[in-house]
């Protein structure tokens, strides 16, 4: 198995389809009686401890489902943060951090985070940081901050895409540096995902960048996510960011066009 490439493996593919299909199909009905421990998570723990890879795998899935509906009992917080820094198969590591992502749960940041510091599979290491996307704290974005020069370029596009789902002020500067690195052709999706996070972040200060970013990308998805950017924080009186909208709507991509209305549509009819 290539494990840098672990999610083109059929089996993980499903498996991990299984546990989104579950999670969209959890009902109200799966409600935590108040003071009462949850039975089936006591008997998913004993499949965990018990089972062969294929039997974790499942049970993990099951879990996953479980918990995007009710609170995980402390004995699995603990079984799962054991499991996502200790378990032996790379592809249950990785199910596992699927699995804590769909609770939501703060009390799993610390293995979370000790489990990105130690894991050498990129597969598990790209689960762990989808997952951090979705604990927005600034311990959080302190640990993923230096990922983005990690080696791996799927890791730093991981790390960037985490970055933009929490929105942290903290990390703008970061993000304007990496937008800067136009000559990278692989980090594209990076730098259209910094965009994006800036979008989110109300400081005028990462306007100049961009409009730099729009008027001399070489990518236009990066063109548009800067264009849709400074729609989301630019103002009438950033004279340069209106006529660098206006110029993109001259642009031969239809997408980039639309973007850029859109943008300027939304800058005017701002208020002061």
């Amino acid at each position: 198995m290539n494990l840098p490439h672990l999610f083109q493996n059929q089996k993980i593919r499903q498996a991990f389809w299984s546990l989104l299909a579950l999670w969209l199909t959890a009902s109200v009905g799966l409600a935590q009686v108040p003071g009462r421990t949850d039975s089936l998570q006591a008997e998913l723990l004993a499949r965990l401890a018990s089972g062969n890879e294929e039997q974790r795998a499942d049970a993990v899935i099951e879990l996953g489902s479980r918990l995007s509906a009710i609170p995980a009992e402390p004995a699995t917080v603990d079984a799962l943060s054991n499991l996502l820094q200790r378990d032996a198969s790379p592809m249950v590591r990785s199910l596992t951090a699927r699995a804590i992502e769909f609770s939501r749960d703060d009390r799993f940041v610390t293995a979370l985070l000790a489990g990105l510091k130690s894991e050498r599979e990129i597969a598990v290491r790209k689960a762990t940081i989808y997952t951090l996307a979705f604990q927005k704290s600034s311990q959080v974005v302190g640990a993923l901050l230096p990922l983005l020069k990690d080696k791996k370029q799927e890791i730093r596009a991981a790390v960037v895409f985490a970055l933009a789902e929490i929105g942290d002020p903290i990390s703008k500067d970061s993000l304007i540096d990496l937008l800067k690195k136009r000559n990278k052709d692989e980090d594209i999706f990076a730098r259209s995902q910094a965009a994006r996070a800036l979008g989110k972040m109300p400081d005028q200060s990462s306007v100049d960048a961009l409009i730099a970013s729009l008027n001399r990308d070489k990518s236009q998805e990066v063109r548009r996510a800067s264009a849709k950017a400074l729609g989301m924080i630019a103002s009438k009186q950033d004279d340069k960011a209106v006529e660098a909208l206006k110029f993109a709507r001259l642009d031969v991509d239809p997408y980039l066009v639309s973007v850029a209305e859109t943008a300027l549509s939304r800058i005017i009819s701002r208020n002061p």
